[in-house]
């Protein structure tokens, strides 16, 4: 199985497509390090992401936040057509910057990451990986690439 990174711009790298801003947040992309630097308070910003649709998903992603005390900086959420949202997954660094895994699954086919920086502080997030968690689980878990094994058929 060819293992395929959903989010379309993994570094940030050219325009940002999908994106829900709301309140008094202010977002850019560090160019030296790829991720996206979302700052102020009373408010968020966001990618949506398109997806399958009822399929378990590995999302893998650094955060950095420059306040530890911060319950969530980032949030996953599903978004139906309505822009209406039902939450998937808190992420919350281990310490300040760290790299978070999570697994979800979108009902409706598009998912949304959303930062919260709390009285302004800085949230950043980068290295996103939006995977199949058939694929990842097999890559992860030592499975052999299908090279090896004579597997090259796409598997469903």
């Amino acid at each position: 199985m060819q293992r395929i990174n959903l989010f379309p711009n993994p570094v940030l790298a050219g325009p940002l497509t999908g994106i829900n801003k709301w309140g008094g947040v202010t977002a850019s992309v560090n160019k030296t390090n790829h991720q996206l630097v979302v700052s102020g308070s009373n408010g968020g910003y966001g990618l949506n992401v398109d997806v399958p649709a009822n399929t378990p998903l590995v999302v893998s992603m650094f955060v950095y936040t420059d306040i530890t005390k911060q319950s969530t900086p980032v949030v996953i959420m599903d978004v139906d057509d309505a822009n209406k949202v039902t939450l998937l997954a808190h992420v919350k660094p281990k310490s300040n910057a760290s790299t978070m895994v999570t697994r979800v699954t979108s009902k409706t086919g598009k998912i949304r990451f959303e930062a919260y920086p709390v009285s302004g502080t800085t949230v950043n997030f980068g290295d996103l990986l939006v995977e199949r968690a058939d694929t990842y689980d097999k890559a992860v878990g030592g499975g052999l690439p299908g090279f090896f094994t004579g597997d090259t058929m796409p598997r469903e």
